[in-house]
């Protein structure tokens, strides 16, 4: 592994352990066993660490994204299986870590913005324009509405003025706000995929 690659690997485990705020470039260095002048020739800064950080767990969602899309049969399992991504992605990342994110480093979380724009919505766009021309999804909703809808959520659980995350459960919210949305854009038919996918009888 080369050296800034494994610079960004072992920075971003700390930064999971113990938030990013929390970790110094003495931290990185003694866990990596290597001089801070070295790691100065690849980053000028923790910002630019945590920079290549973000940049690299973006890139790891748009892979992680395709391999869905390959995989799904129908735009209601897409979404069912970008829940269980986003479990897991929840896993991995502690919400504090994204929280420092927005609070410390503007420029890393311009990222998100753009992330969000340039593929999340777009994403969401699609599978709802799919939903509706296969029948899961309700014709009568306005996909772009809706699409922004989404999205605007997404976003929200991260605003600590809507959601505290010292007396909310930001992966319980997240996962609770998805169900509602799913269960709200699609027909009959798409309810009973829902339940056959998630394996729970139709009454429940």
């Amino acid at each position: 592994m080369e050296a800034k690659t494994r610079i960004l690997t072992e920075s971003r485990g700390l930064f999971q352990r113990r938030g990013i705020r929390a970790v110094t470039m003495d931290d990185i260095a003694r866990e990596l066993g290597m001089s801070k002048k070295t790691i100065y020739q690849y980053f000028r800064n923790k910002a630019e660490i945590v920079q290549g950080v973000v940049e690299g767990f973006f890139q790891e969602e748009r892979c992680m994204h395709q391999e869905i899309l390959e995989k799904a049969h129908d735009p209601v399992e897409e979404m069912l299986l970008i829940l269980q991504a986003m479990e897991k992605t929840f896993n991995d990342i502690p919400p504090v870590m994204i929280y420092e994110v927005r609070k410390y480093y503007p420029q890393s979380w311009n990222q998100f913005d753009h992330y969000k724009h340039d593929f999340i919505l777009e994403s969401i766009r699609e599978n709802l324009e799919e939903g509706v021309r296969t029948g899961l999804y309700r014709k009568d909703m306005d996909v772009e509405t809706v699409a922004l809808l989404r999205l605007t959520e997404i976003e929200m659980i991260f605003n600590p003025d809507v959601f505290s995350p010292h007396e909310n459960d930001i992966q319980k919210l997240q996962m609770e706000l998805f169900k509602i949305f799913l269960h709200g854009v699609v027909t009959m038919r798409g309810k009973k995929l829902i339940y056959k996918y998630l394996n729970q009888p139709e009454d429940e």
